[in-house]
């Protein structure tokens, strides 16, 4: 998510000390307000931050300021923020057999523009094997899976989520999962949830 800082300057008090505050949105509408900060007189500035922004979109904001005569306020201004990759994180596997598994992922953030997920996998950390992109269109808050076959009994399984949009590509951390053995038990210690790396 993208972070960004407000700045406002008390052109002329009026006479009288002021409060002062930010209309902000992503239309010219706005639609959010921070809060009123008392104690402020002609040329005194002020800022406010922003957090939890799309990235690659346009925000609008303008100051405020309000005595015991009215409030008025700044002219219209925007910004672009930065676009960036998708957030995703590597669910647990389900549904381990013998030799199949269902991958999961989930889409924390799009950033603004929907995703294409894919998961990669492979024995080791390396990885090495990838699936076919999902080309669904997935957006901030939406799961996705791939079911994997032809899987070892009883062998150990590496594998995370990948989701790409116009900004990047962004990946999950790295799980793990152990493959029943050819009796349906597990083999050795359950590798389940092993969490490697994050980027």
């Amino acid at each position: 998510m993208a972070t960004a800082i407000l700045n406002g300057t008390l052109l002329d008090d009026g006479g009288l000390v002021c409060e002062v505050r930010f209309e902000w949105g992503l239309t010219g509408a706005y639609g959010n307000i921070t809060a009123w900060r008392g104690g402020f007189y002609t040329s005194m500035s002020w800022q406010a931050r922003l957090y939890g922004l799309p990235g690659g979109v346009i925000v609008y904001f303008r100051a405020a300021a309000r005595n015991a005569m009215g409030t008025t306020f700044g002219a219209q201004e925007r910004f672009n923020t930065i676009p960036r990759a998708p957030i995703v994180t590597t669910d647990p596997a389900t549904q381990i057999s013998t030799g199949s598994a269902v991958l999961n992922g989930t889409v924390v953030d799009d950033m603004g523009a929907v995703c294409k997920t894919r998961f990669e996998y492979g024995g080791t950390s390396a990885l090495g094997v990838e699936t076919p992109w999902d080309m669904s269109g997935f957006a901030t808050g939406a799961s996705f899976l791939r079911t994997i076959v032809g899987l070892s009994p009883g062998d150990s399984f590496f594998y995370r989520a990948i989701g790409e949009n116009r900004y990047g590509r962004g990946y999950g951390a790295i799980r793990s999962f152990t493959t029943l053995n050819a009796d349906g038990s597990r083999s050795g210690f359950p590798m389940e949830l092993l969490l490697l790396t994050e980027d």
